[in-house]
């Protein structure tokens, strides 16, 4: 008798949700998709469509504390708490704190980049066959720096990235 799989149903038709979808369809499962608007318009359509297996510096480094207050304040800054949800988020905030200690902070970019390091790969293979291979292409990635005062190469952002063997290299303006 043939073991049948049973039907998964996954909630979003972002890049995440298309992926575990097709990983579950090459493994037998029946799939089904349910999102409330089109594939790919939500979060997968915001991420400017990087793809990076280097993306392994976590959220919760060192010293991040020291910005709550001021994205507290802005009105256009990246975090937002209602006064009356404090009493739920405070558990959740001492919870983000206490992985910004320095060997916490590695253990989780290891399990980032685990997560990641086949993910280019990965798109090309669901890709293959489709008419739009050439939606991955191999590029840089540059980041600017603002200031006279040049990048420390020891930084953990950098040596995080380092240390799973992304190649990085300092540049001054002119060579940009």
């Amino acid at each position: 008798m043939e073991k049948r799989h049973p039907e998964v149903t996954i909630l979003g038709a972002g890049i995440i949700g298309i992926c575990c979808a097709l990983t579950l369809i090459e493994r037998g499962f029946r799939v089904r998709i349910i999102d409330r608007i089109p594939p790919g318009e939500a979060t997968s359509h915001g991420n400017a469509g990087v793809i990076s297996p280097f993306s392994v510096v976590p959220q919760c480094t060192p010293g991040v504390w020291k910005n709550v207050p001021a994205w507290l304040l802005d009105p256009k800054g990246p975090v937002k708490v209602r006064w009356r949800d404090l009493p739920e988020v405070i558990p959740w905030v001492l919870r983000f704190l206490s992985n910004t200690k320095p060997d916490r902070v590695s253990e989780i970019s290891t399990t980032m980049a685990l997560l990641m390091r086949d993910n280019v790969d990965t798109f090309r293979r669901y890709l293959k066959g489709t008419g739009h291979e050439d939606l991955i292409v191999d590029s840089m990635n540059v980041t600017v720096f603002r200031g006279a005062e040049r990048p420390n190469p020891r930084d953990l952002q950098f040596r995080l990235r380092q240390e799973i063997g992304c190649e990085i290299e300092f540049i001054d303006a002119d060579d940009l």
